[in-house]
């Protein structure tokens, strides 16, 4: 049974663990080695977690009978619009309906009006999971990180 679970602050540490596992596993293919290492010390910490938390960013764990496979994260921008930061699951519970389940639990926690996401342009199996659940390509940007590297990304968006 896939549930979500509200992350407090003592999570923080197991999501940087999982950011680390799924970012080396899934994200090789996508961007660099120096990246993911980068965007991991700069975003996934669990001080740099602390800080989003402090910043109005709420965390879920993603679980299968109490056991927890992934983790979503978003903020509210204003009113009732969304953005998701964060939304990872373990590579090899992939394609399992999993994440479309957290996704629908997600929206009944949230309410929301509008969410937005970023996602990378060459992440293709992510890109479709989203256009499946109902999301829409509005544009791409690059936005700049420091260091040198830039998210190459799709923003998406789905109205309710």
């Amino acid at each position: 049974m896939v549930t979500l679970k509200k992350a407090e602050a003592n999570d923080l540490v197991l999501i940087s663990d999982m950011a680390n596992k799924i970012w080396n596993l899934y994200y090789i293919d996508i961007i660099s080695g120096s990246q993911i290492d980068y965007m991991l010390e700069k975003f996934y910490k669990a001080d740099a977690l602390k800080m989003s938390v402090l910043n109005g960013e709420i965390f879920y764990l993603i679980c299968i009978n109490d056991f927890p496979v992934g983790y979503i994260s978003a903020s509210c921008i204003d009113k009732n619009n969304w953005f998701i930061n964060k939304f990872y699951l373990f590579t090899d519970m992939h394609r399992k309906g999993i994440g479309t389940i957290a996704f629908k639990e997600f929206e009944k926690i949230i309410n929301p009006n509008e969410f937005t996401l970023q996602v990378n342009r060459k992440n293709i199996k992510s890109i479709n999971f989203y256009i499946k659940n109902g999301f829409y390509i509005r544009e791409w940007a690059d936005f700049e990180i420091g260091n040198g590297y830039k998210m190459k990304d799709f923003v998406l968006i789905k109205k309710y």
